[in-house]
Formats: C-alpha cells, sequence, structure tokens
C-alpha cells in the first residue's frame, strides 16, 4: 500500500487549517444514521493559530464559533462563506484584544449564511419601515426582529435594543468581515450585542 502522506501533522490542532487530499467513500447510510469516515490520503498545514492557547477568553470565542458551525452545517456540504468568516476571525482572535466583537460579527455572518438575520430595518409583524434609528425599540425573538410600537403592543417582546446596537448589527450583516476594523465599538455596546445575538441563537 501507498505510504500516507500526513506532513506537519505534530502541529495537528481543533483550529489550524489544513489542505486534505481524502478518498470519499459512497457507502449508502446506515439505519441508524451512523457517519461513514473517508479515508484521509494527504494533509498539509497551512494555517496555524498559536495565540488562541495563550488566551482562554479567545479560546472560547473559538469553540463557541465552532459549536455554531457544528450545530447550523451539513456534513460534506461546504459551506465557502461560513468556513472564510470562522478563519477570518481564527485569524483575527490570535492576535487582537476585541475576541467579543469578533465573535459577534462571526454570529452574524452565520445568521445572514442561514437566512436568519434578525430583521432589523422594519417592523417584523407589519412591515412598516424604519424611518431612522430610534433611541431604542422593541425586539422580539420570536417574531424575528424589531417591532414598531403599535405592533409591540400586541405582541410579546423580549426587551428594549438600544438604537446604536441597532445600527450595529444592521452594519454587521450588511459588510464583509475585512470592514470590520472601521468601527470600534464601545464595551458597553459590545456586552449590549453579545447579549441579543446569544438570546437570539437559543431561541432558534
Amino acid at each position: 500500500a501507498r505510504k500516507l502522506n500526513l506532513k506537519n501533522l505534530q502541529f495537528l490542532d481543533l483550529f489550524n487549517v489544513y489542505e486534505v487530499i481524502y478518498l470519499e467513500k459512497n457507502a449508502k447510510p446506515s439505519p441508524d444514521h451512523e457517519t461513514h469516515l473517508h479515508l484521509l490520503s494527504e494533509a498539509k498545514l497551512t494555517e496555524h493559530f498559536p495565540g488562541l492557547h495563550k488566551d482562554l477568553k479567545k479560546y472560547y470565542a473559538a469553540m463557541s464559533a465552532l459549536e455554531i458551525i457544528r450545530e447550523i452545517a451539513q456534513d460534506n456540504q461546504p459551506c465557502p462563506p461560513l468556513f472564510d468568516s470562522f478563519v477570518f476571525l481564527l485569524h483575527h482572535l490570535s492576535t487582537a484584544q476585541n475576541y467579543s466583537f469578533l465573535l459577534a460579527n462571526f454570529k452574524c455572518k452565520a445568521l445572514l449564511w442561514l437566512g436568519q438575520s434578525p430583521n432589523v430595518s422594519s417592523c417584523s409583524v407589519c412591515g412598516k419601515a424604519l424611518v431612522k434609528t430610534p433611541a431604542k425599540v422593541a425586539f422580539s425573538y420570536r417574531e424575528g426582529g424589531i417591532l414598531c410600537g403599535q405592533c409591540k403592543a400586541g405582541k410579546r417582546h423580549d426587551g428594549d435594543m438600544s438604537g446604536p446596537v441597532l445600527s450595529l448589527m444592521a452594519w454587521l450583516t450588511t459588510y464583509s468581515d475585512a470592514e470590520i476594523h472601521a468601527i470600534r465599538p464601545a464595551p458597553g455596546l459590545q456586552i449590549e450585542l453579545t447579549r441579543w445575538l446569544d438570546g437570539y441563537f437559543q431561541y432558534l
């Protein structure tokens, strides 16, 4: 048999990026939905993020993102936008300090890929457009976004989202990963944004 070529596997790590060659098994799914593993032929390390192991908070942020991928991605179904956003997160977590904002950006991109981004531009019930950013606005996980004053009265909502966080969430779902360096939200806004995104994911 040909010798297995596994280059640089001394750096085998959950958050490294590898180029791999594998032989795909075409076995039929078993009745108990057992996963059939493919045969790995070659693996080459392409990117390494040692900084993640030096800061527990950064490592936890990377693990949180990986758990999101595990929940929403399907086996054997490539999703390049989600993969690119995850690698971007790993790159910048390894060197940056604003890990909570980087993770929030990844969550917004994951929701965008899922087609489940919260509605932050119009009422999620009646569709009335938001003319200008208010000081605060009702937000409902169940309805999938903000509620106007009229619909708020007849619907259960999960609290009032501040206007700056509303604008920030809209910005993150519109612009690319590389553009997030253009803004530096205050720590308080990052905390509120994280709270709303965590609640939204839990509801989904």
